[in-house]
């Protein structure tokens, strides 16, 4: 209450009390003017169905838009989700090139080739059989830590090729075998790693051809224009067998030993990438004795788009080639990735690696009482990235696993179309009354390969975008549309009602109540 008698409480409360006829007039204001904006709005709006809700209609007729409205914003969200699902799990997609490419962009495959004959080098005439029967009859006689019928020098070989000739694991090592035209260890391989140190290796691979020449081609930018004909790796101009590779492959009855690797003899052999390692045991063709064997290529390449570069490496289910740094190799492939994976895992549960598999300088080498831990590895490490890998399933995708081993973005595989025929060496000689080759080998086992790509060229696949940012908005657009017809539009016809044109009326009342 004011004090009558109190000039200066008189005062205050005149000051309230305009405060608060001030305040009642802003309220006033503000909710007038509102009033008139959203009419206003409603009945210019673009967006259907709003316009009804700024008309005096009967009650049962106002109902009835609304649900109708609030129906179709429900249906907008659900369908804009499925969208949004679709552009988020599934945002690549692999399709074919709109153009062939010839066989002269891309080199020819690697080759690489392992005999099923191990030879003895050090010990002649000695085999598997030879050493596993002289040490067994050793250790029934009692001589179970110096047998007197086998040499040191023997029993080292011996529990060498106790990695190789050992029957129960399947993913043998296969000892020496050649490579023709991949990369050289020092283009394969990092610096301080083992291979790239002391030899070309993998399983003993050698690699001889393109040791000191200089790489002119890699996966994502194809071969320099520059490098002409003559390349590392090298390349051919055309399909056929005239312009493929004819190999000769010689064995001896005297070397076999079917107690090593078991009845089947002849030749194994793996055609790949020649920035890749290769898996022998994996993956091959086998080459019987006495035959005359065609393998007739079709490349398999994918390539990437410009457009996918942006995604995460999950979404797009593969990694460029400078986003997965390998510890051992210089190159990402997806193969080199899960022999490094393998190693690494096998050390860690063995505390050494095959000697197939790349290591460290300092890294040691499994003796043969690890074969069993080294093999159960292999099996430990398989069945842990499928459990991992079964986390993700639902999303339609692979996720992150320990070996986090998925596809190079960029791939080049080759396909076989394999024909064989006898090939009847010493029918031939004997015809023709010339014998001097099998008695210079006697004993000969011989088979002859012939390698060549099918066609001149090739449809590659590409990895491109299914659903971008703008095909994401514009689908997101045309649900609105088709449903309410909202646009961006709209959406700037709502801010300019929401804050502009509101306040433009409150200050418009406001002046009018002052005039009067």
């Amino acid at each position: 209450m004011c004090d009558l008698n109190d000039n200066e409480s008189n005062e205050r409360c005149e000051e309230k009390s305009k405060s608060k006829s001030n305040h009642s007039k802003w309220r006033s204001n503000t909710k007038k003017a509102t009033s008139e904006i959203f009419y206003e709005y409603c009945s210019n709006t673009s967006i259907h169905g709003v316009q009804y809700f700024g008309q005096r209609r009967p009650i049962t007729e106002q109902i009835f838009w609304i649900l109708v409205f609030l129906v179709s914003i429900v249906c907008c969200f659900s369908l804009i989700m499925s969208v949004y699902h679709k552009w988020n799990e599934t945002p690549v997609i692999v399709s074919f090139s709109e153009k062939t490419t010839p066989v002269w962009n891309i080199p020819f495959p690697a080759i690489t080739i392992c005999s099923e004959t191990k030879r003895i080098l050090k010990t002649e005439g000695m085999t598997y059989a030879n050493f596993y029967n002289n040490l067994t009859s050793s250790i029934r006689a009692g001589e179970k830590y110096t047998p007197t019928n086998i040499t040191k020098d023997e029993l080292d070989e011996f529990r060498t090729l106790l990695h190789i000739c050992n029957t129960q694991i399947i993913d043998k090592e296969e000892g020496i075998c050649y490579t023709f035209n991949g990369l050289s260890s020092k283009d394969l391989y990092r610096e301080d790693t083992y291979q790239h140190n002391h030899f070309d290796s993998h399983n003993a691979i050698e690699y001889s051809e393109y040791s000191n020449r200089t790489l002119s081609w890699s996966l994502q930018n194809g071969y320099d224009t520059d490098s002409g004909f003559k390349t590392y790796p090298a390349r051919v101009l055309g399909a056929g067998a005239r312009a493929g590779i004819f190999i000769a492959l010689q064995s001896f009855k005297q070397e076999t030993d079917y107690y090593c690797r078991g009845p089947i003899q002849g030749f194994k052999v793996l055609l790949h990438s020649p920035d890749d390692v290769p898996h022998v045991s994996k993956d091959f063709v086998r080459i019987p004795t006495g035959k005359e064997v065609l393998i007739a290529v079709k490349p398999n390449m994918i390539t990437t788009s410009i457009g996918i570069d942006d995604y995460h490496p999950l979404r797009r289910q593969c990694f460029l080639h400078n986003e997965r740094q390998l510890r051992f190799f210089k190159i990402y492939t997806q193969s080199n990735c899960e022999l490094e994976c393998l190693a690494n895992f096998t050390l860690e549960k063995c505390g050494c690696v095959k000697f197939s598999m790349p290591r460290s300088l300092y890294t040691p080498v499994c003796n043969e009482d690890k074969i069993y831990c080294y093999d159960r590895a292999e099996n430990d490490l398989l069945m842990s990235e499928f459990t991992e890998g079964l986390k993700h399933t639902a999303f339609n995708f692979r996720g992150p696993t320990k070996c986090n081993c998925m596809p190079a973005c960029t791939s080049l595989t080759y396909n076989a179309e394999i024909s064989q025929a006898n090939f009847d060496l010493e029918e031939m000689l004997a015809a023709g009354g010339d014998t001097s080759f099998l008695e210079e080998f006697p004993g000969s086992q011989m088979s002859r390969l012939s390698i060549y790509f099918k066609e001149s060229q090739f449809i590659t696949s590409k990895r491109s975008e299914l659903y971008g940012i703008t095909d994401f908005l514009a689908n997101c657009g045309g649900i609105f549309g088709l449903f309410m017809g909202f646009s961006i539009l709209s959406m700037v016809e709502i801010f300019y009602h929401a804050t502009l044109r509101l306040i433009s009326n409150i200050i418009r009342l406001a002046k009018n109540r002052n005039r009067n």
